[in-house]
């Protein structure tokens, strides 16, 4: 918390004109690294160590998600994307703990761990697709 209250506005004004897609790009790989190698772990700072990289690549994704939805978005739906936004990310937020608990229980931690990585892996693809479709346009 003390990390991202003391950094990440400055981080991101730093960064603002930069590429949106390429830093939430970034972020993304910094979250999935901080997740996947989190089975490595056999001592607490590394963990901690885990920690602080995906935290990091959390202040690079999360302020600007929102602000790429408004601007995709016309005057005339704004409301409605930035509604259905707001709707998914609760739902993540009741569903990720429940599927996260049960991937842990039954299938294993390190898969947990390593599946959210490589998820993060394929989300940063497609980030970087759409960076290069948009710029093209």
């Amino acid at each position: 918390g003390i990390m991202i209250v003391s950094m990440e506005l400055p981080l991101i004004h730093t960064l603002e004109r930069k590429s949106t897609l390429k830093i939430m790009a970034v972020g993304t790989v910094l979250f999935a690294a901080g997740f996947g190698i989190l089975p490595l772990s056999t001592t607490y700072w590394f963990a901690v160590i885990t920690v602080i990289i995906w935290t990091l690549g959390e202040m690079l994704i999360f302020p600007l998600v929102a602000g790429l939805i408004a601007n995709r978005a016309s005057d005339d739906n704004r409301g409605q994307y930035m509604g259905l936004f707001s709707f998914t990310f609760s739902l993540a937020f009741v569903f990720g703990p429940v599927l996260g608990s049960w991937i842990y229980d039954n299938i294993g931690p390190h898969q947990l761990w390593i599946g959210s990585g490589v998820l993060g892996i394929l989300i940063t693809i497609g980030l970087l697709i759409l960076e290069k479709f948009q710029s093209k346009q």
